[in-house]
């Protein structure tokens, strides 16, 4: 069984107020989608070998005192996003930032998805 990803991936910024880019948090950079081990690459438009997938991205930003998550917004490609994150990292990466990933689990075998990624800032 396999779930198909579909990885366009866009940077929510300005995609309403719960996805409005902080200024002091940058755009997410080196985003990635892996298979459930967290190593191989899910190339766009690449099929998961699994109903799992981790997702990455460094998340940095200029304010010393702030911590940084990946947020991601995951959808069936029949759906529009709607600038609400769906998933976040469980942990926060303090200032100056690093990497940040998120499993998702529970994907449907045969479906196609899309997916979003955010820098947020706490």
């Amino acid at each position: 069984m396999t779930g198909r990803i579909v990885a366009a991936c866009v940077l929510l910024v300005g995609a309403g107020t719960a996805y409005a880019q902080v200024s002091d948090a940058d755009d997410p950079t080196a985003v990635q989608q892996y298979q459930s081990d967290g190593v191989t690459v899910i190339p766009i438009g690449g099929t998961s070998t699994s109903t799992t997938v981790v997702f990455s991205a460094n998340v940095t930003g200029t304010n010393t005192t702030a911590s940084y998550q990946l947020r991601i917004e995951l959808r069936t490609t029949s759906s529009g996003f709607t600038g609400s994150w769906t998933h976040s990292a469980g942990s926060y990466v303090p200032y100056p930032g690093g990497t940040s990933t998120i499993t998702v689990s529970g994907l449907t075998p045969g479906q196609t998805y899309h997916w979003q990624a955010r820098n947020y800032a706490t």
